[in-house]
């Protein structure tokens, strides 16, 4: 579980980084924003809904 969570950290990193640099151009910034929420949705979401099954 750590590894994938220090992918995905790394790949929001990035993420963060591609959108600073083209900042300047809102389409690619909401186009970046949309690919980071649709592909990597927060790490402890899945998990609370796994931990509330009975």
């Amino acid at each position: 579980m750590s590894r994938k969570s220090n992918a995905l950290r790394v790949f929001v990193d990035s993420n963060i980084l591609i959108s600073a640099v083209l900042s300047e151009s809102s389409i690619a910034n909401k186009l970046l924003t949309l690919l980071l929420l649709s592909y990597a949705p927060c790490p402890g979401f899945n998990d609370d809904k796994i931990r509330a099954k009975p």
